[in-house]
């Protein structure tokens, strides 16, 4: 039950950064295209999802307590939703 909620948790945070919804190198391989009069973000919804992703891996992994491994698992959870929003943003043919 508890392993649900924190997936359901996980999941909720990557679905509010890509709605109104992150390591290193896909970020940097996905900055905006700048043309000539102004600057284009390419996927500005997965880029917004890509940075709360961040925020909460950091937030987890400082915390003090494991709270029954629960933060363990969040943390690598969260870290597969990084990945795979990077991955989307690799792969864009776009």
């Amino acid at each position: 039950m508890k392993n649900r909620l924190v997936i359901s948790s996980i999941a909720g945070l990557a679905i509010l950064g890509s709605g109104a919804v992150v390591a290193t190198n896909a970020y940097a391989q996905a900055r905006p295209v700048r043309s000539t009069h102004q600057t284009i973000e390419r996927h500005p919804d997965l880029q917004r999802a890509l940075s709360a992703l961040h925020r909460a891996y950091t937030n987890l992994n400082d915390g003090a307590r494991d709270f029954g491994g629960h933060r363990a698992a969040a943390e690598r959870l969260t870290n597969q939703a990084i990945e795979q929003v990077q991955q989307a943003l690799r792969d864009d043919k776009h």
